[in-house]
């Protein structure tokens, strides 16, 4: 709708936008500016009228700045909402450490409620790579516990490192711990690729970069689960017979967390069209996927 605005001289083009990722704003604008200048008329400017997405915006700023692979979670604001929410409810419940040396079960169970709250969801994400990441940490975390309780009484002293088993294994742990939300996070951003429109010319290089990284991500779950893996198989025999059941189970999960990251690295590639980047983690898988077999048939 044009309207005269006579005492500023000027011609406001007025519309509602109802549907901002099929229309995004600096589609419009760009509608209005071309229009204006084949008339030899400049835009002065403009202004929005009532609320907006946040969404809306960003897309409106990576078009006329040009930014590159711009991932929403950049935005400050947005990035310390995430942090707050994901700290949350660890902060109701209290670190994990000491719920474990205090707590009964209820109590211990309370805190990984929200993960799980959050996995049934039914939303994308946290979803089967968050799972493997977690599976690969709770592995790792088994084997700490092992190497901290010691070795067999029949054992002879200094016979095995226990120490740095423990030390490598902790740090595993961590790693694959910060993978819980790295994988969430990368496959957000394959739904947000996805969702530009179709006309946006960044949308190609989105979605191939955002799979790449959506691909990486697991598969470094399996690497490192691969490790604690056969880390936990050195360990087994180093290990009193009153928790040898615990590391079994953890050898398992680490099993479990390499072939949900494998699964989900190969639905990732199936839809990556950079073959390059194809044949390199082709190589990787491969290499991972033998290592399973091996571990499988000790």
């Amino acid at each position: 709708m044009g309207v005269a605005l006579t005492s500023r001289r000027l011609v406001q083009v007025s519309m509602n936008l109802t549907n901002f990722e099929r229309t995004p704003i600096h589609v419009a604008f760009e509608a209005v500016r071309r229009e204006a200048e084949r008339r030899g008329v400049a835009v002065a400017g403009s202004e929005i009228i009532g609320l907006v997405p946040q969404r809306a915006l960003a897309q409106a700023s990576e078009f006329f700045l040009k930014v590159e692979r711009f991932d929403p979670t950049q935005v400050l604001e947005t990035r310390l909402e995430l942090v707050l929410a994901r700290e949350a409810p660890l902060r109701e419940a209290g670190p994990l450490g000491q719920v474990a040396s205090a707590a009964g079960p209820g109590e211990l169970a309370s805190s990984v409620s929200g993960f799980l709250d959050a996995v049934s969801a039914g939303t994308p994400t946290p979803g089967g790579g968050s799972v493997a990441a977690l599976a690969g940490a709770l592995a790792a975390a088994l084997g700490v516990m092992t190497c901290r309780i010691g070795e067999p009484a029949s054992q002879s002293p200094g016979t095995f490192d226990h120490r740095s088993m423990e030390r490598r294994l902790t740090a595993l742990r961590e790693k694959l711990q910060g993978l819980i939300q790295a994988d969430a996070d990368a496959y957000a951003s394959v739904v947000r690729a996805y969702r530009l429109p179709k006309t946006d010319p960044a949308r190609p290089e989105a979605i191939s970069t955002s799979l790449r990284i959506a691909t990486e991500v697991p598969l470094e779950t399996a690497a490192l689960a691969t490790e604690v893996a056969s880390l936990l198989r050195a360990l087994l025999p180093q290990t009193k017979a009153t928790v040898a059941s615990d590391l079994k189970v953890g050898l398992l999960l680490a099993l479990a967390a390499i072939e949900g990251a494998l699964e989900n690295v190969k639905t990732n590639l199936k839809t990556q069209k950079n073959q390059s980047l194809n044949k390199d983690l082709a190589i990787r898988i491969q290499a991972i996927t033998q290592s399973l077999v091996e571990l499988k048939g000790l």
